[in-house]
């Protein structure tokens, strides 16, 4: 998983991307849900994630963590791999996959597609417990500017257009806030890491960047990659304003499934750091903590992305 949200397309967040699908999760979600035994009408559980650029490749590496689903559920796990997140939810919606690993935002843009129709489970978390992370405003230490409404008169470095934290969720956030942008010059940075330090080098006033969820910005997040690289002293910025949290991407599933096979699938993923270190790191090499409870109740700041009448500032 990458916190830039690198792979994410704007365009996977707006619903009418996905309008083709609806159908087919409407009739999908018609069907009844069969409580009692599941493995009779589920005897292979389908479970899909994006590969990278060699699917086969990806399949190998994750084969620890299918093995172990495997064993814990007592059926037959398929792992299937599509190339991006907006096919991964497409054979979701037709019921092909019963399972998906997807980006926070990609939950939301699924979410809104189909009326509420999938339910995140599980979410990624840190070593120390961190499910998630927050966008920041990011400035000098000696700018004064405490509050997004004052932006007037400044210029705000931002990240590419797929930046989650680094440009589309705070924008929106600001936009909904009613910040004024008629005065603010968007100064376009090709990373996190860029827009933090325009603002260092005197080439913006403001940044937006990703910090953890500690008050210590120095913990986790852009400014902490920067200064362990030698780049930033952190007394030179401080961040002025945070967004809510921003889970990490959660494995979803249809709300149509068994409820006892969602809960023997989250308490599988629950229990899998301590139970097969080696089938999580298969499947989450990069955060490493396990996986915690979510509900859709906290993407809902990520929903604001899915208004097909928002327009962000550029």
């Amino acid at each position: 998983m990458t916190v830039s949200a690198s792979t994410t397309r704007q365009s996977e967040l707006r619903p009418t991307l996905l309008r083709a699908a609806v159908a087919a999760v409407c009739a999908v979600a018609a069907a009844p849900a069969v409580e009692a035994q599941w493995r009779e009408s589920y005897p292979v559980i389908r479970i899909g994630i994006v590969a990278g650029p060699d699917a086969a490749l990806t399949r190998s590496r994750v084969e620890p963590f299918r093995a172990y689903l495997d064993e814990s559920l007592e059926v037959s796990v398929e792992v299937l791999t599509a190339p991006d997140y907006g096919s991964l939810i497409a054979e979701q919606f037709t019921g092909r996959l019963h399972a998906t690993f997807l980006s926070a935002s990609a939950f939301a843009g699924a979410s809104a597609a189909c009326g509420g129709c999938v339910e995140p489970l599980v979410a990624q978390t840190t070593p120390s417990g961190e499910a998630g992370y927050r966008a920041a405003l990011i400035v000098s230490s000696e700018n004064a500017l405490s509050d997004p409404a004052n932006l007037a008169g400044t210029r705000l470095a931002v990240s590419a257009e797929d930046s989650l934290a680094g440009r589309m969720l705070p924008l929106a956030l600001f936009v909904e806030a009613g910040v004024d942008f008629a005065d603010v010059e968007i100064v376009e940075r090709g990373s996190q890491a860029a827009a933090v330090l325009a603002v260092v080098s005197g080439g913006a006033e403001a940044g937006l960047g990703w910090i953890g969820l500690s008050d210590d910005a120095a913990d986790r997040g852009v400014l902490a990659d920067l200064a362990a690289a030698g780049r930033l002293l952190l007394g030179e910025v401080r961040v002025a304003w945070t967004s809510p949290t921003i889970p990490h991407g959660p494995l979803t599933v249809l709300d149509n499934l068994p409820d006892d096979l969602k809960s023997e699938l989250a308490a599988a993923m629950l229990a899998l750091a301590e139970a097969d270190p080696d089938a999580l790191v298969a499947i989450d090499a990069n955060l490493g903590g396990g996986f915690a409870d979510v509900d859709a109740g906290d993407y809902e700041p990520l929903m604001l992305l899915t208004d097909p009448d928002l327009e962000l500032p550029r």
